[in-house]
């Protein structure tokens, strides 16, 4: 037939279209897809298919929303000893390291190229 078992002389328990089915067989497995990247996902007996599908939306899925988002606050800050991080560069225009937001100027970062520079620009004429 089309796969199903039917134990001769049972009552009919289920209907399916046209087809009466007694008994689906346990050989019979459908493989659920991913709703979202389309990928088959294997289930092993006796698990849930609604519930292994849903882990693999949240861990595996190439699809998975929050896995898509590109990191924003990229730039970190060269300061030694800072961790923090900007949406933007904020290089140095004298020692061309990137900084934060409060390390940005030479007089906060302690920075190596404005002290030689900075004390240039300060001459006083004569």
């Amino acid at each position: 037939m089309d796969g199903l078992e039917i134990e001769p002389g049972t009552p009919p328990s289920h209907t399916l279209g046209r087809h009466s089915v007694s008994k689906l067989s346990t050989s019979d497995v459908q493989v659920p897809v991913c709703p979202l990247c389309n990928v088959p996902i294997p289930v092993k007996r006796g698990e849930i298919p609604d519930v292994v599908v849903g882990e693999h939306m949240d861990r595996d899925c190439a699809f998975h929303p929050g896995r898509n988002q590109k990191k924003v606050f990229t730039h970190r800050c060269s300061k030694e000893g800072c961790r923090k991080k900007e949406m933007l560069q904020l290089a140095c225009a004298q020692c061309h390291g990137n900084f934060c937001i409060q390390h940005r100027h030479p007089l906060d970062h302690n920075c190596q190229a404005g002290s030689s520079s900075a004390s240039r620009g300060r001459r006083t004429v004569k």
